[in-house]
């Protein structure tokens, strides 16, 4: 797989986070998937498993942006089987407040499917915005 073709599955699956396709998404990750929220909030585990998941981000996604969100690739750089990217969000939150954050993003491929993925964000803004 090229490098090329990497940077657009890993776009994809960003956009695809939503939840609202989770058969799309389903396609893209491998069964032992890992997906790891990398912040400092209570109950944050990193999520092992295809189907664990999809079912967490259809329900965190549905719950608290349920109009989506709206992503803005910045930098997306591919490099042998990993691929790291820069993103901004841009929506409204279930609680009706304004969020947009900035991310960092780091994807492993195994073959042509994504085993892991870290997302890096502005915790301390998440939290100002979706809990307080």
């Amino acid at each position: 797989m090229t490098p090329e073709l990497r940077k657009r599955r890993v776009e994809a699956f960003i956009g695809l986070m939503n939840g609202k396709d989770p058969d799309a998404l389903r396609g893209l990750i491998t069964d032992d998937f890992n997906y790891e929220l990398v912040w400092r909030m209570p109950g944050n585990e990193p999520i092992c498993g295809k189907e664990a998941f999809l079912t967490a981000a259809r329900t965190f996604f549905d719950r608290m942006f349920p109009t989506g969100l709206r992503f803005r690739f910045l930098t997306v750089i591919a490099d042998g089987e990993e691929v790291a990217v820069q993103a901004e969000s841009e929506t409204v939150a279930f609680n009706g407040r304004p969020y947009a954050n900035r991310y960092h993003y780091y994807f492993r491929f195994a073959g042509e499917k994504i085993a892991q993925g870290r997302e890096y964000c502005d915790s301390n803004y998440a939290r100002e915005t979706l809990l307080e």
